[in-house]
């Protein structure tokens, strides 16, 4: 049996990834394979661009394996000002990393594209939900307006704001009821804005809500979507990224564009009603097993 260890600066509160390493972490102490002292483990898990050095000096010195977990594409993602970030990322993982776990085909994709050298040995794994929280214990019946609902940890532009703004001015009001949870930087005239919630307060609202909505761009893999799925709330998101790998024909659609989200919006809405979708994500007792087999490998 090998022993694990997630070299990262564990926080209360954090956005996705750090939600998933925690959840991760979680489910390998609570298998046994999680090693607590960095320099006694048989393998580290190190996250993106974060605690880079400090894995480089643990490798040295005690010899340990190295996974490295892709995370989001800087550049595409923040601007090409960002590009050393990406730069880093890929410097680490051809030059320590024995492994490379991707969140995303597209993630794999265009991080090759980007400039990465091809690993040797690399897997695409999807993140999944801290199921201490998002999870379907009971879902709502339809009694009215039908609500939606987007969640954000982050303010970047990208995660679709332009969308959102559309969305408030054009949708009928009179028939559905519409929130948005986390960093926004802007008003809106129609759309509740609930702020930054807590993972239990965010699943208690996901879990009051019809339709989940992202118009987020270049996002390797959105936990947004997938902790909504989690709770069982179907979803509608933007043809981008690596959110067509988690928004299937079973838990939702996709739009293109401004052009055509109210009509992918209403179609959701009526194969939602008549019991066209069938939501189901992974565990993380399955995504867990997936980079626990991975590092044995490794």
């Amino acid at each position: 049996m090998i022993k694990v260890h997630i070299l990262w600066k564990f926080n209360t509160v954090g956005g996705g990834g750090n939600q998933f390493l925690n959840t991760l972490r979680r489910s390998f102490r609570k298998n046994g394979v999680y090693e607590e002292e960095y320099s006694k483990a048989d393998v580290i898990l190190v996250n993106s661009k974060d605690c880079l050095e400090n894995a480089k000096d643990v490798k040295k010195r005690y010899g340990v394996k190295v996974v490295h977990r892709i995370d989001g594409i800087f550049s595409i993602y923040r601007g090409e000002h960002e590009r050393y970030n990406d730069l880093k990322v890929y410097d680490f993982a051809k030059d320590y990393a024995d492994g490379v776990v991707f969140q995303s085909i597209w993630s794999r994709d265009a991080s090759l594209k980007n400039g990465m050298m091809k690993h040797p040995k690399s897997v695409v794994i999807l993140n999944c939900a801290d199921d201490e929280h998002f999870k379907n214990v009971a879902r709502r019946d339809y009694n009215g307006k039908l609500k939606l609902v987007t969640s954000s940890w982050s303010s970047n532009p990208k995660k679709g704001l332009e969308t959102y703004r559309f969305l408030d001015e054009k949708l009928d009001f009179n028939k559905l009821d519409y929130c948005f949870a986390g960093r926004c930087l802007v008003s809106f005239k129609n759309i509740k804005l609930k702020g930054i919630l807590s993972s239990k307060e965010l699943a208690n609202v996901l879990r009051s809500s019809d339709v989940f909505i992202t118009a987020t761009e270049d996002d390797a893999c959105s936990n947004s979507i997938i902790e909504a799925l989690s709770c069982g709330v179907v979803a509608v998101g933007l043809n981008s990224g690596g959110t067509p790998e988690i928004i299937t024909p079973n838990n939702g659609e996709l739009f293109d564009n401004v052009d055509n989200v109210i009509e992918t919006i209403d179609k959701t809405f009526e194969k939602m009603i008549n019991g066209k979708y069938h939501i189901s994500v992974k565990t993380i007792e399955e995504v867990g097993k997936m980079y626990y087999d991975f590092m044995g490998e490794v």
